[in-house]
């Protein structure tokens, strides 16, 4: 088994002079970028994409799924609540697992986990004897989406420049939301009552087996290949970065004393539990409005909201690597988030289904795009703390948040439907404010600049 130092040994070296920097002649530091990024970025973001289907595979069949473990819909509901619940159970000593250990463990981990929950996914469908089993396999995945949703940020800083980080970030969470969209667009075509028997049908079992195939490759490939990091650091700002001396103490203080990183955190707690939870409960809001609408149907709208949002992730990925205009982004996501609250209101109490095609889809992508951007912020206003760390809080404000709105808006929709809208639209409305109060000091921007004004000085 190749070793992370060995790893480095196969990077391949970009030899451009444009893109190489001594920072100064007492440490001799280059900073140079290495094409061996968009290999890693590769992996990252196959794992990103299958975690993401494991995260709402149950969702876009939950009654099927209750109907063949023969559970009530309280325990079918544990099938998509698992995951948020074992990221609040298990955040923090995941967190520091991150910061104490690094990049590669972090993806390692996130690999090994998410194979050994798609193997017993795979395996729970072969018998309706088996809902602990998938029960279990969702924990696992939930524990793994710890790891993974660290990783834009952390993956992008170790290893893309100054002016790539936020689209290699985006990338990461566009994978991600992609697995999302895939695993709902494609469920009701799996997996159907019709095909139930003494198995979930032939169809899930080989679907979910071949995704535990593949989540078998990537684990090999992670173990093989990936690096900590290359051989050169990628940034100013990367070169003299150093977690070795940090407390995980100090820095949990650090960060829950930064005015700005709170309200960071409970404004993307608030949009990504809002978004999360529609997520998970969109069928039933759907089916209170729109008396017969078919199960295919209502999976292809929540896909169409996860996939129409999936490309958000890249463009205000560009948008902030070319402007850095990080407040400004966020308020604007903020506008198309509310726009499409609002709008959602007027097309759920109207009853008009292709208001809701149109308000869906811009709720995806303003919500989607919130992600990748909350990321990137948190860790340019709280440099020099680590990336994981930053990362892994606003996640796990988001899983805290989604456990407890699943069941504010289940509670909801047994009086009506309207109250359903109209709480998702005030909450949009609330964490916007939260970012209206936010002056986020970009310190990992001004210190890549201030390094290479020292350097250029000397």
């Amino acid at each position: 088994m190749m070793s992370s130092t060995e790893s480095d040994g196969l990077l391949f070296v970009e030899e451009s002079k444009e893109q190489d920097r001594l920072l100064n002649n007492k440490t001799n530091t280059i900073v140079r970028t290495s094409s061996s990024r968009w290999f890693m970025l590769f992996m990252g973001s196959a794992i990103g994409l299958i975690n993401g289907i494991q995260n709402l595979q149950f969702a876009g069949f939950e009654s099927t799924a209750v109907a063949f473990f023969e559970v009530s819909y309280v325990l079918g509901d544990l099938l998509t609540q698992a995951y948020y619940i074992s990221f609040i159970a298990f955040g923090f000593p995941v967190i520091w697992l991150i910061m104490r250990y690094g990049l590669r463990f972090t993806v390692q981990c996130a690999a090994t986990l998410i194979f050994i929950g798609t193997a017993m996914t795979a395996i729970s469908t072969s018998n309706r004897n088996f809902f602990f089993v998938a029960l279990t396999s969702e924990f696992i995945a939930g524990c793994a989406q710890v790891f993974v949703l660290c990783l834009p940020s952390l993956l992008a800083g170790k290893w893309f420049p100054t002016n790539e980080i936020s689209t290699a970030s985006g990338t990461l969470v566009f994978f991600y939301q992609l697995g999302n969209g895939l695993s709902l667009l494609t469920a009701p075509l799996v997996v159907t009552k019709e095909f139930l028997g003494a198995t979930l049908g032939m169809r899930a079992i080989v679907t979910f087996t071949s995704i535990s195939i593949f989540s078998f490759v990537m684990f090999i490939m992670i173990r093989l290949y990936f690096a900590e990091k290359p051989e050169f650091p990628p940034s100013e700002a990367q070169a003299t970065f150093s977690t070795s001396n940090t407390s995980f103490a100090k820095s949990l203080k650090n960060l829950f004393t930064d005015g700005d990183f709170v309200l960071l955190m409970f404004s993307y707690g608030i949009d990504f539990g809002i978004f999360s939870s529609v997520q998970s409960l969109f069928k039933s809001v759907i089916e209170d409005n729109f008396t017969g609408i078919s199960d295919a149907t209502t999976g292809q709208i929540v896909s169409f909201m996860i996939l129409v949002g999936t490309p958000a992730p890249l463009v205000f990925g560009i948008i902030l690597d070319k402007t850095k205009r990080f407040k400004w982004t966020l308020l604007c996501i903020h506008g198309i988030c509310i726009t499409s609250a609002i709008f959602l209101v007027f097309a759920m109490t109207s009853q008009t289904i292709w208001m809701v095609w149109v308000g869906i889809g811009i709720f995806g992508f303003g919500f989607t795009g919130k992600m990748s951007v909350g990321l990137e912020t948190a860790a340019e206003m709280t440099y020099p703390e680590p990336e994981g760390t930053s990362s892994g809080i606003l996640v796990w404000a988001m899983s805290l948040f989604t456990t407890i709105f699943i069941q504010v808006m289940r509670y909801l929709l047994t009086l009506s439907n309207v109250y359903v809208n109209v709480f998702i639209a005030s909450c949009s409305v609330v964490a916007f404010i939260f970012t209206c109060f936010m002056q986020p000091d970009l310190r990992r921007t001004r210190a890549n600049y201030e390094i290479i004004e020292d350097s250029d000085h000397k």
